[in-house]
Parts: C-alpha cells; sequence; structure tokens
C-alpha cells in the first residue's frame, strides 16, 4: 500500500480518441489503482478532444483552450498530490510548441515548490529538413523540452537514446534520467500461448502509411515471410489502406479495421509473427502497439 492517495495526470487525450499517449496513462492509472490504490485525476490538455468526465471511475477535466492559467487552476486542486506529466509537443500544440503548457507549470510550480513534477518523455522535440516547419521550430522545442527538465523531480522516457538526450540537455550527475520501455497498449496477457499451438497468421499493425508502405514496397519481403514460416493467413490491423492488397500464393489477407484493444491482444496472442516498418529497432521501445506475446 502506498502513502500517497492520487496523482494527477496530464494527457494529451483520452479514450475514445485514438491515441498512444492516452492509452498509455490509462493503463498505467488502471495498474497504479489496482497494485498501490493510487487513485488518478486525469487533465486533458487538448481542447479538441472529445469524451466524458469520468472514465473507469477516473475523473477527467478538459482545458477549455490552451491557456496556462486554466492549467494552473486546475493542478491547484489537492495541495498534496503530484502532477505526473505525459509530455509529447505536437499533442498540446499544433507546431509541437505548447509554451502555455510549460509556462502554466512554471507558474504552478512557484505557486507550490513542495509539489513533485515527474515528466514522462514520450517525445522530447523534433527535427526535420530545411523545408519542413519542424527543422526551423525545433530549437524552440528544444527550450520547451529543457524547461520542463529543470522543473521536474522526476525524468522518464522510453528509450535510452532518449535518456541520454535529456542527460545533455540538462547535463547533471545528480539527476537521474529513467529510461523504461512502453509497455504494450493492447493489455499483458496471463497466460502465453506457446508459438506451436498459434495459428500460422502473420499480423500487419499500426500506422495506416506505414502499411501502405508494406504492400506497395515490401510485398517481395512479405512473400519470404510468409513462405519461410508457412503463413495462412495475414491479419491487417488498424485503418483500412485503400490500395490494392498483394497477392501472395496460399495467404489470404484479411482487412479487420479498427479494433477493440481486447480484440486485438486475443488475435495477437494466437499469431506468430509480425511485420512493420516502423518505427526503427533504436525506437522499438517506445511503440506500445508492440509484443506478439512470444
Amino acid at each position: 500500500m502506498s502513502d500517497l492517495s492520487t496523482v494527477i495526470s496530464i494527457v494529451t487525450r483520452l479514450p475514445p480518441a485514438i491515441d498512444g499517449v492516452g492509452d498509455y496513462a490509462l493503463n498505467l492509472a488502471r495498474q497504479l489503482r489496482k497494485d498501490y490504490n493510487i487513485q488518478t485525476q486525469f487533465v486533458v490538455g487538448n481542447p479538441d478532444w472529445k469524451g466524458e468526465l469520468e472514465i473507469e471511475g477516473f475523473s477527467v477535466n478538459q482545458l477549455i483552450d490552451s491557456n496556462s492559467d486554466q492549467l494552473t487552476a486546475l493542478l491547484e486542486g489537492d495541495l498534496n498530490s503530484p502532477v505526473l506529466l505525459h509530455y509529447v509537443g505536437y499533442g498540446y500544440a499544433k507546431r509541437g510548441c505548447p509554451i502555455w503548457l510549460v509556462d502554466g507549470i512554471q507558474r504552478w510550480k512557484n505557486l507550490y515548490p513542495q509539489r513533485s513534477l515527474v515528466t514522462m518523455f514520450h517525445e522530447i522535440y523534433a527535427s526535420g529538413l530545411p523545408w519542413q516547419s519542424s527543422f526551423w521550430l525545433s530549437p524552440l522545442q528544444k527550450n520547451i523540452a529543457t524547461r520542463l527538465v529543470r522543473l521536474s523531480d522526476r525524468c522518464i522516457t522510453n528509450t535510452q537514446g532518449h535518456a541520454e538526450i535529456l542527460s545533455k540537455l540538462v547535463p547533471n550527475p545528480e539527476f537521474k534520467y529513467i529510461s523504461l520501455p512502453v509497455f504494450s497498449n493492447m493489455g499483458e496477457l496471463n497466460y502465453d500461448l506457446p508459438l506451436s499451438k498459434r495459428s500460422k497468421r502473420l499480423v500487419t499493425f499500426g500506422h495506416k502509411n506505414s502499411r501502405v508502405r508494406i504492400y506497395q514496397e515490401h510485398v517481395t519481403d512479405l512473400t519470404k515471410i510468409c513462405q519461410d514460416f508457412h503463413i495462412k493467413e495475414i491479419c491487417d490491423i488498424g485503418n483500412p489502406t485503400g490500395v490494392e492488397l498483394p497477392n501472395i500464393s496460399n495467404v489470404s489477407i484479411i482487412e479487420k479495421g479498427i479494433m477493440e484493444s481486447s480484440q486485438i491482444s486475443k488475435i495477437l496472442s494466437d499469431s506468430i509473427i509480425g511485420f512493420l516498418i516502423f518505427p526503427p529497432p533504436v525506437q522499438l521501445a517506445k511503440s506500445g502497439l508492440l509484443g506478439l506475446r512470444g
């Protein structure tokens, strides 16, 4: 049993929106309540989010607009609760520069310096080519991330590479940047079916654009894997690609569309292999789409 009773969790969006950060935050809240009897109060920082003001017994407050004063007021409610910020710049601002968010947290910290802020950096800052806005906005995004690190009592991120970036933004040998891979958004199983007993099924799952590239640019690789593993069925999960699916001998491709996480988990637990082209290997720890249970 924990001495804490409540955590205030700032998120971009929550279900029913399809949002990896929101799924992560909700799954974490469930586990904190189950294992430690810690309740979570959510603050949704995206004014465009559409959802209920209570999810599975968790209260939800939403900002009417991207306003630092509103955020400070919502964080003032419980004078003892720590704040957990799930940070990804583009979730809180169109161009990935949520200055209002940092200003609101700064004001809250000035008012209540004894309260703790833990920031989970799902992303830190973007980079890009000179003709892309991310190239020109990268310095501002980096400055915002640096401010957040300095305001935080603890920083967590999902890859070792991100932890190293944070340590360079604010070098401090006494401050530990924790790297924790993202758990599956689909939920963890109580029992793993052995590979030898699973269906000869391959799963493509993830962003629509990535799956489009699989069917248009990687058919040769997909075909070889199907042959090598004696695949009988390809299960495509997610927003329909809208492209003509390849014809692979003796393999049927079934488009499942958008599904509930419990249904996806069931399919993954009875499949022997997954095929994806994104994220790259060094970023696998930041994706909650992974985990073929094997």
